[in-house]
């Protein structure tokens, strides 16, 4: 089991990969060795980059508690980040700093960060009666079809088929043909390749029959083309080779629908209550699935 406080940990690395530009690292939590003992010390979460040829080590530690932190807590921050060497530490908390903890924070360079939620009736109201679920979508191919761009000798014969060799190496899943570049595929990669595009028209199938399909579970079969070029899939027939044209996949599909909690409006903001991000969020009851809505308003109005 997860021990207290990592959700809220996770979150706050989460926020923080997001305003960092490309080429930025977050990982939550880590380790880092100890100048002195070599020991590894446990951060919440860190942020690393180069800047030229050095490179910058940014920690972040978090508290969620339900009172203020104050100077205790930063203190061991500071000793912690001098011990391992980083070039700034950022300290995250649910309920803010004391105003001797922000004192010190700016002493020492110390980064503070809050993170609560939204009580404001305006943006309680963005998100009321909004609902958010989770859609789970699984497919098992059921059968497939291969048409063959035709010779000239093909003319009046009967529909060109595999050779046994392809049938049963499609059936092991073995390679059963070759791409304009010499590499060996199987049935099952062109499938792979098929999959996200079935899926989002599997989605908006049942979007259209099953009222935006709010129903726990749903089932069907569908079938789904996959085009090719004319130079691009070689395989053998019983009439010789032949470039595969299309494949026609049958596909059986499951498609699961579940409710998430009710989205919680919240803010990161620094020591001075300036608003860094505001967002929506909610997970799945087992935590394995995090959904965040991007809040945002005209402040003119």
């Amino acid at each position: 089991m997860p021990r207290q406080g990592r959700e809220f940990e996770k979150l706050v690395a989460r926020i923080e990969e997001k305003l960092c530009p490309l080429g930025v690292k977050v990982t939550s939590p880590d380790r880092i060795p100890d100048r002195v003992t070599g020991n590894l010390r446990e951060v919440d979460a860190s942020i690393r980059y180069q800047i030229g040829s050095a490179s910058i080590l940014i920690t972040i530690e978090c508290r969620d508690r339900n009172a203020p932190q104050d100077i205790t807590w930063l203190e061991q921050i500071k000793s912690k980040k001098d011990s391992i060497g980083a070039n700034q530490t950022i300290a995250v908390a649910k309920e803010g700093f004391s105003k001797g903890a922000e004192l010190y924070a700016n002493q020492h360079g110390i980064i503070l960060r809050q993170l609560e939620e939204i009580s404001d009736g305006f943006i309680l109201n963005c998100v009321k009666g909004l609902k958010v679920f989770t859609r789970d979508i699984r497919c098992h191919m059921r059968n497939y079809n291969i048409g063959y761009f035709p010779l000239p000798e093909d003319e009046g014969r009967i529909q060109l088929s595999l050779t046994n060799a392809a049938h049963k190496a499609i059936e092991e899943n073995k390679p059963f043909t070759k791409n304009r570049a010499g590499e060996e595929i199987t049935l099952l990669d062109l499938y792979k390749e098929l999959l996200p595009e079935a899926k989002a028209c599997i989605s908006e199938r049942v979007d259209e029959e099953h009222e935006f399909g709010l129903q726990e579970f749903i089932e069907g079969d569908a079938e789904f083309d996959a085009h090719f070029a004319a130079d691009d899939l070689l395989v053998d027939t019983v009439f010789g080779p032949r470039f595969i044209q299309m494949i026609v996949f049958g596909v059986h599909y499951e498609v699961k629908t579940e409710a998430m909690a009710p989205l919680t409006p919240m803010q990161y903001k620094d020591e001075k209550g300036k608003v860094i991000d505001s967002f929506s969020t909610t997970t799945d009851e087992n935590k394995t699935m995090r959904v965040n809505l991007k809040l945002g308003w005209d402040e003119s109005l």
